[in-house]
């Protein structure tokens, strides 16, 4: 199902805006997530409350996979990732939307340059 299907003759930014009305919903379901993802990552130490980096990592990385796969699926578009003209970082809507939805989960802030890391791997992933 596209956006356009789901919200109608809308823009990104609206759409978008629509969806950060439940940031609370999305803090929680990722919060759930992140735990399921850093459980898989490091089983022998399910339920620790400050998992080590690597599996933090790993948690975020798979749960930017799934998050990649939402945009797509939400936006009918390539993730791709551009280039500021003024300062030459990370920039686009994929790493906007990202960014939006790690400012939701406490404790979570992976770098712009991470995003572009997870972003081509998403691609090479499902190439």
């Amino acid at each position: 199902m596209s956006a356009e299907e789901l919200f109608g003759a809308r823009s990104p930014a609206e759409i978008l805006l629509q969806l950060s009305e439940h940031c609370a919903l999305l803090a929680e379901a990722a919060t759930y997530q992140l735990k399921q993802n850093q459980t898989d990552a490091d089983p022998d130490n399910a339920g620790d409350e400050s998992p080590d980096a690597d599996t933090n990592q790993i948690a975020n990385a798979k749960f930017t996979f799934e998050l990649i796969k939402v945009y797509v699926d939400l936006f009918a578009r390539s993730p791709g990732v551009s280039k500021s003209s003024i300062d030459g970082k990370p920039s686009g809507p994929l790493i906007r939307f990202l960014r939006a939805c790690f400012n939701h989960i406490p404790n979570q802030s992976p770098s712009d340059e991470t995003f572009v890391r997870w972003i081509r791997e998403a691609k090479t992933r499902s190439a």
